[in-house]
């Protein structure tokens, strides 16, 4: 996933982000799901991945002390 997570977070605040967000709540593109214009859902995948990538490091670095 790590294509698609650069992907989002390229998206993520860039303009077109902003205009699509606000298309969105204008109701000018149609209700679909659009958790990607969810400002706190990204915030929280990025906090996901950022927890998951230190539990790595520290799982690594248990590894390679032993």
């Amino acid at each position: 996933y790590q294509n698609d997570f650069k992907e989002l977070n390229n998206y993520y605040g860039s303009k077109e982000w902003f205009k699509d967000k606000d298309d969105y709540e204008k109701d000018l593109i149609p209700k679909i799901k659009a958790g990607v214009l969810s400002e706190d859902l990204v915030w929280l995948i990025n906090e996901e991945v950022t927890d998951v990538l230190e539990k790595m490091k520290l799982i690594a670095n248990e590894y390679k002390n032993k």
